[in-house]
C-alpha cells in the first residue's frame, strides 16, 4: 500500500511538471526591438534572415556534425555549399546583422526548422513617418471621420463570420455585404463590441479579452465583420520607412518578375501586393499556412491589439494536422488542402489538451509579426482595428516552398514553379557578388534588358522572323492557333514498365510533379483551337501543354541542374470543372492530385480531334503534322 502511494505521488509530480512545461503551455514568442541604427544599417531581407530567422532556429549546435556527415567522393566546391549555413561567421544569438556576410543559397540546402512559428518586431519611433494614416495610431481622430480620405475609403465587400461548433472546435462560413466605408464600418465595430462585452470593454486588460472571446464563441454569438483582402496600402509613396516599407519590400519573390512583360504592373495580389485588414471584436483569421508555405508580413497601422497563435513547422506541425484532421473529417474528405480555405478555429485549450507546443503573441499599433515558413498561424481582433500584410520570401524558403500542396477547389490558388524559381536565384548567386548588396528586383531588371539587347543582336543575323513567332506564340496574342496540327502526346506509365517500353520504342522519359514517369509512344492526336469559352464544357476531351522534367537518364534528379531540364511537352485529358474563365484538366492516368488549372484562352490548350489511325495497328506518320505548337510552320511537311 505505501509502495501505491508513493507512485502516485510520483505521478502526481510528473503530471504537474508536465503541465507547467513549456511543451504544453504557449511561450511568448521572440521579440525584436530594433533601433533605427540598425535598420539603415542592412536590408529588410538581411534583417529577417540574420537576426529574426537565425534567432529563432532550431538545430545550430548540429551543424558542424552535418558537415562531418558529407561524402568524401563530393568534390570541394560542393563541400564549401552543402548548407547556407555554412558561411555563418557569428555565434547563435547575436543581433548585429551589419557585419554578417551575406549567406548563399545553394541547391539542396537543407530544411531549416525553427522554434518559434511567428516573430514579433517593434519598430522603432521615426522608422515611418505615418503619413499614410495621417500620423494617427487610434483611427479616431479628425483625419478618420466621414469625409476625409481615410474616413471615406471603401471596403468593397466587407463579409460576416458565421460560426458554429462547440467545445474549442469551430467552423466558418462567411457571408459577403455591401459595400461601406471605414468611417461606416468603425461604427459598426463600436456598436458591436459594446452589445458584447459593455460600455466598460476599454478597461479590460487583453488577457481578459482573450478569456471573454473564447468564453463566448459559439453559434448563438452575433457574426462579428471583417473587411479582408482589400487591395490597398497605407504606408505613403515616399517613406520608405527603411525598407520595411510593406508595399515595396526587397525580396527574393521579385525574381518571379524575370518572365512578366515590363510593361505588365505584376504581382500576386495579396502575395507580392498588399491586402488591407479591417477588423473588429472577435473577427478572426482562421488557423492556415501561407500559400507555397511563404513567410508572411503584417503590420498593425491602427486601433486596437491583436492576438496571435502559432504553431511550428515540423512534428508540432504534423500533430496540429492530425488533430485537425479527426475535428474536421468531412472538410477533409472534400478537399486534402481545406486549411487553406481559412474556415476552421481551434481553441488554445484543445491544443494544451494534445500536448502541443504553440506561440502566443499580442501586436500593437506598430508591431509587425512575421510568420515562419510553413508555420500554422491564427488569431483575432480585439478592437476596430487596419492592418496590412503581404507575403515575402528568402532563400531559406526554398525547401519549405517545394514541400508545399495547392489546393485545387479554385484557379486562383497560388502556384510558383519551384524548380524554375531556385535556378533563377542559383544564378542570381552566381553572378552577384557575395559582399555587394545587389537587390533582386535591379538584377531581374539588368537581366532582362541584357537578354532584350541579346535578341535584338540575334535579329539583326536574321533570326528576327523566328524570335517573332516565339513571342507571339508564348504571348498568345495572334491567330497562331487557330490551324488545326498534330502532336506527340505523352503517356502516363509505371516506372517499372517505362524502362521495357522505353527500350522498345525508343521514346523519351519524363516526370511529373508527383514523380509519376511518363513516356512517349508515338501516339499522335489532332490539336483543335478551341473557339469561344462556351466551347468547352465539362466531360470534353482536351491537349495540354504543360512544362515536363527531363535529364538524360529519364529520371528526376532535383540536385543536377546541367543534366536536368524542363519542357514543354502535350498531355491528354478531360475537364472535370470550369470556373470563372478556367478550366480544370485531369490528365489521362493520373490522379486527382495532379489536376492542372489553365485559362481558356491560353494558347496552350486544345480540343482533342482523336488519335492518328485509331482503327489502324501498325502506326504511320500523318502526311502533315507537327511537332510543337511554336514552330509549326517550320516543321510541317
Amino acid at each position: 500500500m505505501p509502495e501505491v502511494n508513493l507512485r502516485d505521488r510520483q505521478l502526481e509530480e510528473e503530471g504537474k511538471a508536465f503541465l507547467s512545461s513549456d511543451s504544453c503551455y504557449p511561450q511568448p514568442c521572440k521579440h525584436f526591438k530594433p533601433t533605427l541604427e540598425e535598420l539603415q544599417s542592412t536590408t529588410f531581407s538581411d534583417y529577417i534572415r540574420n537576426t529574426v530567422l537565425r534567432q529563432s532556429e532550431r538545430g545550430y549546435e548540429d551543424e558542424e556534425e552535418d558537415l562531418d556527415n558529407v561524402s568524401e567522393n563530393e568534390d570541394e566546391e560542393n563541400r564549401k555549399n552543402i548548407c547556407h549555413t555554412a558561411t555563418r561567421s557569428s555565434p547563435r544569438g547575436s543581433t548585429s546583422s551589419s557585419t554578417q556576410t551575406r549567406k548563399r543559397y545553394c541547391r539542396n540546402s537543407r530544411l531549416v526548422k525553427y522554434d518559434y512559428g511567428i516573430a514579433k518586431v517593434t519598430l522603432p519611433k521615426g522608422f515611418s513617418n505615418l503619413e499614410g494614416i495621417a500620423k494617427d495610431q487610434t483611427a479616431r481622430g479628425p483625419d478618420w471621420q466621414a469625409g476625409t480620405p481615410l474616413g471615406d475609403k471603401e471596403l468593397p465587400s466587407p463579409m460576416s463570420q458565421v460560426v458554429r461548433g462547440l467545445g474549442g472546435i469551430y467552423e466558418y462560413t462567411f457571408l459577403d455585404h455591401r459595400s461601406m466605408t471605414a468611417a461606416e464600418f468603425r461604427d459598426k465595430a463600436d456598436k458591436y463590441i459594446e452589445s458584447q462585452l459593455g460600455s466598460n470593454y476599454k478597461d479590460m486588460p487583453i488577457e481578459e479579452l482573450e478569456r471573454k472571446f473564447w468564453r463566448r464563441l459559439g453559434p448563438t454569438m452575433q457574426p462579428a465583420m471583417y473587411g479582408a483582402d482589400l487591395e490597398g496600402t497605407l504606408f505613403s509613396k515616399d517613406d520608405d520607412c527603411h525598407g520595411f516599407n510593406v508595399s515595396k519590400l526587397q525580396s527574393c519573390l521579385q525574381l518571379l518578375h524575370m518572365d512578366q512583360d515590363d510593361n505588365e504592373s505584376g504581382g500576386i495580389p495579396g502575395v507580392t501586393t498588399p491586402y488591407l485588414y479591417f477588423g473588429m471584436w472577435a473577427s478572426v483569421f482562421c488557423a492556415h499556412t501561407e500559400d507555397m508555405n511563404l513567410l508572411s508580413i503584417n503590420y498593425l497601422h491602427a486601433g486596437a491589439p491583436k492576438i496571435w497563435y502559432a504553431v511550428p513547422a515540423g512534428e508540432d506541425s504534423q500533430r496540429f494536422e492530425h488533430l485537425m484532421e479527426a475535428n474536421y473529417q468531412h472538410a477533409r474528405r472534400e478537399c486534402p488542402e481545406y486549411l487553406r480555405h481559412k474556415r476552421s478555429l481551434i481553441s488554445p485549450k484543445i491544443l494544451k489538451k494534445a500536448g502541443i507546443p504553440f506561440t502566443s503573441t499580442v501586436q500593437y499599433p506598430g508591431d509587425m509579426i512575421v510568420t515562419f515558413p510553413g508555420s500554422y498561424h491564427s488569431g483575432f481582433n480585439t478592437g476596430f482595428n487596419i492592418a496590412e500584410a503581404t507575403n515575402f520570401a528568402v532563400p531559406e524558403w526554398i525547401p519549405y516552398g517545394k514541400k508545399a500542396k495547392v489546393c485545387l477547389c479554385r484557379p486562383d490558388s497560388v502556384r510558383i514553379d519551384m524548380n524554375k524559381f531556385e535556378d533563377l536565384l542559383l544564378r542570381y548567386e552566381s553572378e552577384v557578388l557575395q559582399n555587394k548588396r545587389f537587390l533582386w528586383k535591379d538584377w531581374v531588371l539588368r537581366t532582362k534588358k541584357k537578354r532584350l539587347q541579346e535578341e535584338i543582336s540575334n535579329a539583326a543575323y536574321g533570326s528576327a522572323t523566328k524570335l517573332q513567332k516565339t513571342d507571339k506564340k508564348s504571348s498568345g496574342s495572334g491567330n497562331s492557333r487557330r490551324k488545326e496540327f498534330w502532336v506527340e502526346v505523352m503517356q502516363p506509365t509505371s516506372n517499372r514498365s517505362s524502362k521495357s517500353k522505353k527500350k522498345k520504342n525508343g521514346g523519351k522519359k519524363f516526370t511529373s510533379k508527383n514523380n509519376q514517369t511518363m513516356i512517349s509512344k508515338e501516339v499522335w492526336h489532332l490539336a483543335k483551337p478551341i473557339v469561344g469559352r462556351k466551347a468547352i464544357r465539362p466531360s470534353d476531351r482536351v491537349l495540354c501543354i504543360i512544362p515536363a522534367l527531363v535529364n538524360e537518364n529519364g529520371v528526376r534528379e532535383t540536385g543536377s541542374s546541367n543534366v536536368e531540364v524542363e519542357d514543354e511537352e502535350c498531355f491528354a485529358g478531360s475537364v472535370v470543372e470550369l470556373h470563372n474563365g478556367h478550366v480544370r484538366v485531369r490528365l489521362d492516368g493520373l490522379g486527382k492530385k495532379e489536376d492542372v488549372w489553365m485559362p481558356i484562352d491560353s494558347p496552350k490548350i486544345f480540343m482533342d480531334g482523336g488519335k492518328w489511325d485509331d482503327n489502324q495497328k501498325s502506326f504511320e506518320m500523318p502526311p502533315k503534322h507537327c511537332w510543337k505548337e511554336e514552330d509549326s510552320k517550320d516543321k510541317c511537311v
